[in-house]
């Protein structure tokens, strides 16, 4: 069922990135709605929307896939009606939820579902579920509607212990790559969309891809295909075998499964360490082939970095962490980071922060709820999906919902007019409720 959301303070406007303010665009995001999530026969918290880790965006339906913990199942809510449109699972044995003794985040080393990745192409329409212990689930979606419905196909056991997590999907060569992030040592596996099978990389049918300069326990966390070189990039938290490194970004080719570069974040950019203590979590690749890599520790020395595919860092954002996931959205140019535990001061400030791909800044903020650390973007209309999580201090909704926000262009007003701006915007917040914005995808 959806509602509108109605605490419109969790606002807080950002300062366009371009130099000439009475020609500069800048892009606002208002609330245009809260998404109720159901509960499923498989939740044991209440009925609440409280633990949940990737989403993904197929514009090919217009669907937002969301990987809900909580009911232990995939939630597919619908873009043009902002409503919830079914799910995948909820019902035992398909995900492992969160699993005790935690009922809310359960032990991340086990609990699922954990990445989402949808394979839709002009041939295949397929589903990618990452779960515990070491499963990749596979669906077949039917009826390439608003009203999917989907069937299971044979899963992939990727041959670890723990959690099967984060994926990216190649178009190029048609598979996915999946890491075990849990495991020591973490590895990835490559899965033929096709088939769906795991694919070779060694001797003796050897399917997994180890970073070793992540030794036993450097872990692998988010990984992208980055357009210009045709390469996977993963996060990689910690290159343990390193001395004195923190974390790092590992470069595979998606045909061989190699390990062809690892680059080293703590790099020294301007005079300053560009990552003094980072643990990278979140990436993303933009059409330009540089990334930005959010990074998932606080306090000092953390914050997200853009690097470019030879490793050199292009841009800092030291006040930006406690990142998870980052989504690229083409049709804005944009980077969006769920920071949901961003810290500054030792303070608990969660925001969704977006930083223009064009001149590599910051060009707004919005003010989320603790623990909101997943996000994904429509690049037809431009909505944005964030999960806001069950907790104290969630006063959108208190039970959990899927956020949804409008993106709008306007130009930047000269300084003399914003404080008249800063109160039509409140205003809008509720007018914009059911305004959309159509454009082409780049």
């Amino acid at each position: 069922m959806k509602s509108a959301i109605t605490s419109v303070g969790i606002i807080l406007l950002g300062s366009t990135a371009l130099l000439s303010p009475a020609h500069a665009i800048t892009w606002t995001l208002t609330p245009i709605a809260d998404i109720a999530v159901p509960a499923s026969p498989s939740n044991t918290i209440g009925g609440k929307f409280a633990a949940f880790d990737i989403s993904f965006f197929d514009p090919a339906t217009g669907l937002d896939y969301v990987a809900d913990r909580s009911n232990a199942a995939v939630d597919v809510f619908a873009a043009p009606s902002n409503t919830f449109a079914t799910r995948i699972g909820g019902s035992f044995p398909t995900f492992a939820g969160a699993l005790p003794p935690d009922p809310v985040g359960g032990p991340n080393s086990t609990s699922g579902p954990d990445g989402v990745q949808v394979v839709n192409t002009a041939t295949q329409h397929n589903v990618f579920v990452g779960d515990g212990p070491s499963i990749v689930w596979n669906f077949s979606i039917k009826n390439q509607t608003q009203s999917p419905t989907f069937s299971q196909n044979q899963t992939v056991a990727t041959g670890g212990q723990f959690r099967a997590d984060e994926m990216a999907f190649d178009p190029n060569t048609n598979r996915v790559l999946v890491a075990n992030n849990a495991d020591g040592p973490a590895f990835a596996t490559l899965i033929d969309a096709t088939t769906g099978k795991a694919v070779v990389v060694g001797p003796g049918n050897n399917t997994k891809i180890i970073v070793p300069a992540g030794g036993t326990t450097g872990g692998l966390e988010a990984s992208d295909i980055n357009p210009v070189t045709k390469t996977f990039f993963v996060a990689v938290p910690q290159l343990a075998v390193i001395s004195g490194a923190k974390g790092g970004v590992a470069e595979i080719d998606p045909v061989t499964g190699a390990v062809k570069n690892v680059f080293n974040l703590q790099q020294v950019l301007n005079g300053q360490l560009t990552c003094g203590n980072c643990s990278p979590t979140g990436l993303a690749a933009a059409k330009n082939g540089q990334m930005l890599i959010g990074d998932g520790n606080t306090g000092p020395g953390s914050g997200a970095i853009i690097i470019d595919p030879t490793g050199k860092v292009i841009a800092t954002f030291p006040n930006v962490n406690g990142i998870d996931q980052v989504w690229y959205d083409p049709t804005t140019n944009k980077w969006f980071l769920a920071a949901g535990n961003n810290a500054v001061g030792g303070v608990n400030v969660p925001e969704l922060v977006i930083i223009d791909a064009a001149t590599d800044m910051i060009s707004q903020i919005i003010k989320t709820t603790p623990g909101d650390h997943s996000v994904s973007v429509d690049p037809l209309t431009g909505e944005i999906f964030v999960p806001f999580a069950a907790n104290a201090a969630n006063t959108v909704c208190p039970n959990g919902c899927i956020a949804v926000f409008a993106e709008t262009t306007s130009a930047v007003p000269e300084p003399s007019t914003w404080a008249m701006m800063l109160l039509g915007f409140l205003g809008l917040a509720f007018a914009f409720r059911t305004k959309r914005r159509v454009m082409g995808v780049a």
